[in-house]
């Protein structure tokens, strides 16, 4: 049976190779600073999500202009042999150009969100990749809690005998 010297001499030992485990995850977590990064990471994520929303509509819109440039490209065929076929192909021009236009615009504003969803993941990554894992220092001082838990219960007994 293990006496409480030896019970406190143990946990000391093991206790004092936790510590600077434990300071280390506490520093980096303390630098990192989640509190003073929340109110960022919210006005991103309400950013993406106010892009997501809005792409969905412009999607919606390209589906409509590609529906009506469709619809222009069979009159102008329609029309082909017809004396209207100077204004069919003047409004498949149109449709053409308006169609093209806010399909760039649709691919610019998704390559601007693209960018920002990626600066966000990137800069946050980097922060957290500097960080401690704090996994392996809370498993030890996990391990080390059981073991005087042990130790008590230990104690226990060999005062109860």
């Amino acid at each position: 049976m293990m006496s409480s010297a030896a019970a406190a001499a143990a946990s000391s030992s093991s206790s004092t190779d936790v510590a600077p485990q434990l300071r280390a995850a506490l520093a980096s977590w303390s630098k990192f600073n989640l509190t003073d990064r929340r109110p960022h990471l919210d006005a991103t994520a309400q950013a993406l999500l106010d892009a997501k929303e809005t792409s969905l509509k412009a999607r919606k819109q390209l589906g409509d202009l590609t529906k009506n440039l469709k619809r222009a490209v069979k009159t102008a065929e329609q029309n082909r042999d017809d004396t209207n076929t100077a204004a069919a192909v003047a409004i498949l021009a149109d449709q053409c150009k308006s169609t093209v236009k806010k399909y760039q615009e649709e691919i610019d504003s998704l390559t601007r969100r693209c960018k920002t969803a990626e600066g966000a993941f990137v800069q946050l990554y980097h922060s957290l990749y500097e960080c401690t894992d704090p996994a392996t220092a809370l498993e030890e001082a996990s391990r080390l809690v059981e073991g005087r838990d042990g130790q008590v219960e230990n104690l226990l007994r060999a005062m109860e005998e």
